[in-house]
């Protein structure tokens, strides 16, 4: 393990990152579970009666979106998935030699990873050794969208709820609501077509 300046980088990372992914999908799959129990149970409220269980699809940003993907893989129930600029800590099965080891098993469902501007940068810059860009080369059915001059924090309503803390905590010279705008109507378009049957397939890759 190398640590500087209270960073952890190596194989204590990699085990850090594990650890944090089964706590979140664990949660996931808690939340998952009981919403499927309600949606089954007479005396529950009405809004669970609403629900289409047979048509689930997962989404989060950040971490939130490793563990939608992670959540993709375990659960056969779960149609769709969508990565809001988030890291795939799923795909990363090992650590051997000083390097993450990706697995090769194609992700089973369609799913869409929307990245920031730099992010997508960084992604492309390092191929088929960052997560993200192994698991788009061997899904069945993947997608990306990147998002010129966003930040990491522009695919939540933080820029504008506080737009002074989201842009110490990292946003783009996007405008706010026009990103929004767009993140919100490819998660509609993606989630119509794949849950709903909806509207047209959206192509491979986007830039806007």
């Amino acid at each position: 393990m190398h640590v500087e300046n209270g960073q952890i980088t190596g194989e204590a990372l990699y085990h850090l990152q594990k650890d944090w992914m089964a706590l979140r999908s664990c949660d996931m799959a808690f939340v998952l579970e009981q919403i499927r129990k309600r949606a089954a149970l007479p005396t529950s409220n009405e809004l669970f009666h609403q629900l289409d269980i047979e048509c689930i699809g997962v989404l989060g940003h950040s971490m939130g979106g490793a563990t939608a993907a992670w959540i993709g893989r375990e659960d056969d129930a779960i149609d769709a998935v969508i990565v809001l600029d988030g890291t795939l800590m799923g795909e990363i099965v090992g650590f051997e030699q000083g390097k993450e080891v990706l697995t090769d098993v194609p992700y089973p469902k369609p799913i869409l990873d929307v990245f920031n501007e730099s992010h997508y940068a960084d992604a492309t810059a390092i191929g088929l050794d960052y997560a993200n860009m192994r698991m788009q080369g061997n899904a069945f059915e993947a997608y990306q969208l990147v998002v010129d001059g966003s930040g990491h924090l522009n695919f939540t309503d933080l820029p504008l709820v506080s737009p002074l803390l989201a842009s110490l905590l990292g946003t783009g010279s996007v405008d706010p609501r026009a990103c929004m705008e767009i993140t919100n109507t490819a998660v509609r378009e993606f989630l119509d077509y794949h849950l709903k049957g909806e509207g047209i397939e959206i192509p491979p890759f986007r830039r806007v």
